[in-house]
């Protein structure tokens, strides 16, 4: 089965002179967890996630109207829409990742697919919960250490 039969086409995106504030507020509005960002041309260049925003903004105390440019991923893993969907699952196992943006052969975004979308399906829900305890794996990140108040 294809990526195109289970992720969502009408993606929420940004470019990136957008900010934080906007990159935040657009989350709330639309209820989600993270955006692709995109150039003029649709092309994607980086993603920014709820984890981007609480790892990179609140530690360091990045004011809100800075450029979502100086805290997106930019090396982002994507998959095109006729991958088949047993990459996404294979993807999201081994990177420890939950969402990825879809990208056409032109490499314009088209989409993003979740853990969430394939569980609902009959067919990936088996192979989506061994993803997701792969997902849940505690990471081998290095992030800074929180000091106690």
């Amino acid at each position: 089965m294809k990526i195109e039969n289970f992720m969502t086409k009408n993606v929420v995106s940004l470019t990136k002179n957008y900010t934080i504030l906007d990159c935040v507020n657009l989350m709330s509005i639309e209820n989600i967890g993270s955006i692709p960002i995109v150039n003029q041309q649709n092309l994607l260049i980086g993603i920014i996630t709820d984890r981007d925003i609480i790892t990179k903004i609140v530690y360091t105390k990045k004011v809100l109207n800075t450029p979502i440019e100086d805290i997106m991923t930019k090396n982002v893993f994507s998959l095109k829409d006729d991958d088949d969907v047993d990459s996404v699952i294979s993807l999201m196992s081994t990177k420890q990742i939950r969402r990825i943006p879809i990208v056409n052969n032109d490499d314009e975004l088209v989409g993003i697919i979740s853990l969430g979308d394939l569980a609902t399906d009959f067919h990936t829900r088996q192979n989506s919960l061994e993803a997701l305890k792969n997902i849940s794996l505690p990471s081998t990140d290095d992030y800074p250490s929180v000091p106690a108040p």
